[in-house]
């Protein structure tokens, strides 16, 4: 699904633009110019995203796949 596929189903769901989102995607915060800031500039709001492999479980917990852990790096805040 592309960013902007992605975008215009937030927005058929009722996502207000400007509001932040948390974007649970594998390394969908890696790259400086990819998905997550990409979204973050099309909705006008603050992404936060995972810059390794993730998975959400049950009940909507979440942990990083992959070893090491990075301290405090694994999750960037993308602005518009």
């Amino acid at each position: 699904m592309s960013v902007e596929e992605l975008y215009s189903k937030m927005l058929a769901d009722g996502y207000q633009p400007g509001t932040r989102i948390r974007l649970m995607s594998c390394w969908s915060g890696s790259l400086e110019g990819g998905a997550a800031q990409r979204l973050s500039t099309m909705s006008q709001g603050m992404v936060v995203a995972p810059t390794r492999p993730m998975f959400v479980g049950y009940p909507g917990s979440w942990f990083q796949l992959g070893k090491p852990i990075v301290p405090r790096g694994v999750f960037k805040i993308f602005k518009p």
